[in-house]
């Protein structure tokens, strides 16, 4: 789909606001809250979209990855290993932070006891 006023794809439009780093780590803890069977896959996706943003050649070229092996780790059916996404992570300027799932609380109690 073109944007009428730019004449750019939304994928375009999506891969040039993920160059900035406040909005791609947005992008990215949404796509990180989904646990379905297809959020994986819309993980590895978003990755590979966010590095497209920042250049796969000065990432790969950073890491000591080759480009196709950066494609590999981050297409739909990719299995990165953890170094390689903590590194792609720190060369566009993000890391991994952990926070507790919102969970009923009556689910809390049942685990305590």
């Amino acid at each position: 789909m073109k944007n009428a006023n730019r004449g750019i794809s939304h994928e375009e439009y999506l891969i040039e606001q993920l160059k900035d780093p406040e909005y791609a780590a947005a992008y990215l803890s949404e796509l990180f809250k989904d646990s379905d069977d297809g959020a994986q896959e819309r993980i590895l996706v978003g990755l590979h979209r966010m590095a497209k943003a920042h250049g796969i050649s000065n990432i790969t070229g950073r890491l000591g990855l080759s480009p196709a092996a950066l494609f590999r780790a981050l297409s739909p059916n990719g299995n990165p290993r953890m170094g390689t996404l903590l590194g792609v992570l720190r060369e566009m300027g993000l890391s991994l932070k952990a926070v507790p799932q919102k969970v009923p609380r009556q689910r809390r109690l049942k685990r305590a006891v």
